[in-house]
């Protein structure tokens, strides 16, 4: 395998975690030094729409000053910054509002209603505002992904119009207002809708849109629809796909599985490797995606500060084509780490510390690790319960008191830990997210298992 050619941005998904803008502009000139040649920003409802969206932004969003600062130090260091907005799919951030529920298909605000005579004016008012926010763009992703519902409504079900149809009948015309109004600014747009589709459904898109294969998984090599990369090839000048640095391990997911992500880079590069060169050379980039929340309505997963190591590792495999002991112990001097051991701090020992490095966000990975040894040991601790702690071993006073107390040693490590965190994070997080953030990852993922321990010890006095 050879090292990735094209673009490499970092994907920041802001609705989950939103970074402070200090925090941001810390991490962008480093990302450069990384291997990074841009950034895509997914602002969701941390951007500040006016006029009839004024009800979508968070009270603390960046400021269109703010969006100036992010996009001048992205060119300073000459990174590509290509903002994200969704058009059709992932529209919680809009739809979740009682203003623009009629908008939504049926009554599950994940996706607008294709054929409601308001919606596509809703998208070109979102659209109009990311890009008259920004100066000079070259790029613009429109999301277009995921429209898990579409055709289920009422009005979609009597228009007997097939789902294919359909998503043509809301993109293609927002493609054309887009180009119409900036022929200048190229359209990246996610593929999977549009995966399954012969090379004839595809030609509506060819003057429009660069698509971005995304595939998260270990192993891609058969992920993909047959012969797609094929057909996308013979409609399409240029391509894009996507990788993940952190959130592709499930909604809750704290800690970043290195292997995981590792297994994904290097999947990708065999991929593209694979392709015929009359294919190949229209890969342009890869998005290395970092999702921080599944959708508006699931928990905080991955925070950037937790999967900084994460990210990168991957930007060293994708820059140099292999993941070799040298890159792993090159990647540690960068973060500041004395030994590769840190990147994969092991949770499973009792008396485990872990080292911080001095990357932004650096403390806060650390604790995400005490975090991911406290689970660790709480798990252990149900595994012994269900083992010979039951309701049965209770009633029949069938117990090893020694089981009681290798127990209870298993809950306290992981409580020790629990409160560690709860006494020293607050400074830190607070320094890198805003308050929401703050209490939502303290309360579901500190404060719950402290009490979930607290019942588990409780119920293991009821043994004695």
């Amino acid at each position: 395998m050879t090292a990735f050619q094209g673009q490499k941005l970092v994907h920041f998904d802001l609705k989950g975690a939103a970074p402070k803008l200090e925090y941001l502009l810390r991490l962008i000139p480093l990302l450069r030094e990384w291997g990074a040649t841009g950034i895509l920003i997914e602002y969701e409802d941390m951007f500040p729409y006016k006029d009839q969206l004024q009800i979508v932004p968070k009270p603390y969003c960046y400021t269109l000053n703010d969006i100036h600062r992010l996009q001048q130090a992205a060119d300073n260091e000459n990174l590509t910054f290509i903002p994200l907005v969704q058009t059709f799919g992932h529209m919680e951030f809009v739809l979740k509002h009682a203003k623009f529920e009629g908008l939504r298909e049926t009554n599950n605000p994940i996706s607008i209603c294709p054929l409601h005579k308001a919606a596509l004016n809703l998208v070109k008012s979102l659209v109009e505002q990311i890009v008259e926010a920004h100066e000079d763009l070259k790029y613009l992703h429109i999301g277009g992904d995921e429209v898990f519902n579409i055709g289920t409504c009422r009005t979609c079900q009597e228009s007997n119009v097939s789902k294919p149809q359909l998503y043509r009948t809301h993109m293609i015309p927002l493609l054309q207002y887009i180009k119409t109004k900036w022929p200048s600014i190229s359209l990246l747009m996610w593929h999977d809708m549009i995966a399954e589709y012969s090379i004839e459904e595809l030609q509506p898109f060819s003057n429009f849109i660069e698509p971005m294969a995304w595939g998260y998984e270990d192993d891609i090599s058969n992920y993909f629809p047959k012969d797609m990369f094929s057909r996308f090839g013979q409609v399409f000048d240029n391509i894009w796909v996507a990788s993940s640095f952190k959130g592709s391990s499930g909604p809750t997911a704290d800690f970043v599985p290195l292997e995981h992500h590792v297994a994904n880079h290097l999947s990708w590069l065999q991929l593209i490797s694979n392709l015929p060169e009359t294919t190949r050379c229209k890969i342009s980039g890869i998005a290395i995606t970092g999702w921080s929340r599944y959708d508006h309505f699931a928990t905080l997963c991955e925070l950037f500060a937790a999967g900084t190591p994460s990210l990168v590792l991957c930007l060293a495999i994708l820059e140099n084509g292999r993941l070799t002991n040298e890159i792993e112990e090159l990647v540690a001097q960068q973060l500041g780490f004395t030994s590769t051991r840190s990147l994969k701090p092991l949770v499973t020992d009792p008396y485990a510390e872990f080292e911080k490095g001095c990357f932004p966000g650096a403390e806060l990975f650390s604790y995400v690790a005490y975090l991911e040894k406290a689970k660790f040991f709480l798990k252990r601790t149900n595994f012994q319960m269900k083992g010979w702690l039951t309701q049965w071993h209770q009633k029949t006073k069938l117990i090893n008191a020694a089981h009681i107390e290798h127990a209870r040693w298993l809950c306290d490590v992981a409580l020790k830990d629990l409160s560690f965190i709860r006494t020293h994070i607050g400074e830190c997080i607070r320094k890198l997210y805003y308050e929401e953030t703050v209490k939502e990852w303290l309360d579901v993922k500190v404060e719950e298992r402290i009490r979930k321990g607290n019942m588990i010890l409780a119920n293991l006095y009821n043994f004695t």
